[in-house]
């Protein structure tokens, strides 16, 4: 065989090698994406989930979802499928209804929108009464100073996540503590005898004797650890993904701000300080910003990724 009719064997060889790679290649292959949505059913305080994956890259995917905005958080890369998940928290003040959630997904060369539609009902919340020690009742009325923490607590949920933000939520939140569930979320309690509003409960309230073991209810990094009049000696710790969690009324701080915790770890004893009536824990779970049930976090195992 001469010299030119094996070159140009060769050459036609290697195109056909670079055909073959470019029709399997990502890059030149069909845009597709993937959709997992958790439940289109839910009660005001659960969570909205949604898993998507794409065979490109999203660039800042977003959410509209019950008049405001989410971020939808990536979560890792397999093989050529970009995976992504959105949680939105379900506010106990919502009106019950049906809310559209339309995703934004931009991509390099283009940009595409997804609609799912969830039925939003009402979470039939108790009513309840406080009476409070006389002790206690003044810092009740002490509005500026209720105002000034609820502040705080609101910027410190909203702040973002930097914890695990590249990896997945595996495995439920557990109890903080040990105890009798003494007001559950939601509940709409008033104040008796101070200027404190009527509100509906934003956590879990776990009653035990004094000094009851704290923990982590999940891996996380503590973004607040500190003495409130209202609130108490208090600790809030970010989880990633827009979740984070928050103890309040204890009677010690075992972690201060910065510490990485993980799940089960000791971070704090039961107390009553604050605005309190007796030894309790105050837990909370806010999903970007929205205080949700944290009980549904413990008790809904597909919430998270395998």
């Amino acid at each position: 065989m001469n010299k030119l009719l094996q070159f140009s064997m060769l050459k036609k060889l290697t195109i056909s090698l670079i055909t073959i790679l470019l029709v399997s290649s990502p890059i030149f292959s069909k845009i597709t994406f993937d959709f997992d949505v958790l439940d289109r059913t839910l009660k005001l305080g659960e969570t909205v989930k949604i898993g998507i994956t794409c065979n490109r890259k999203i660039l800042k995917p977003t959410a509209w979802f019950a008049g405001r905005s989410w971020k939808i958080n990536y979560v890792e890369k397999i093989g050529h499928t970009y995976h992504y998940v959105l949680y939105a928290g379900l506010s106990r003040y919502l009106e019950p209804k049906v809310y559209n959630c339309v995703l934004t997904l931009p991509l390099k060369n283009s940009s595409f929108k997804k609609t799912f539609s969830f039925d939003i009902r009402d979470g039939k919340f108790p009513y309840g009464t406080v009476a409070l020690p006389k002790v206690k009742k003044s810092l009740a009325n002490n509005t500026k100073q209720l105002s000034k923490e609820s502040q705080l607590i609101t910027s410190k949920f909203g702040s973002t996540s930097k914890h695990r933000q590249n990896k997945k939520l595996t495995s439920p939140f557990i109890l903080p503590a040990k105890g009798n569930f003494s007001s559950e979320f939601g509940k709409h309690r008033k104040y008796k005898g101070t200027k404190k509003s009527s509100s509906k409960h934003s956590g879990l309230d776990i009653a035990n004797v004094e000094g009851t073991e704290i923990v982590a209810s999940h891996d996380g990094i503590v973004i607040m650890s500190e003495s409130l009049k209202s609130h108490g000696l208090s600790i809030m710790i970010d989880h990633g993904f827009g979740i984070k969690t928050i103890y309040n009324h204890m009677s010690k701080l075992k972690v201060k701000h910065g510490d990485i915790v993980t799940q089960g770890q000791l971070i704090g004893k039961m107390g009553t300080t604050g605005i309190s009536t007796g030894s309790h824990l105050h837990w909370g779970l806010g999903v970007q910003n929205v205080r949700v049930n944290p009980l549904y976090w413990v008790n809904t195992r597909s919430l998270y990724t395998d």
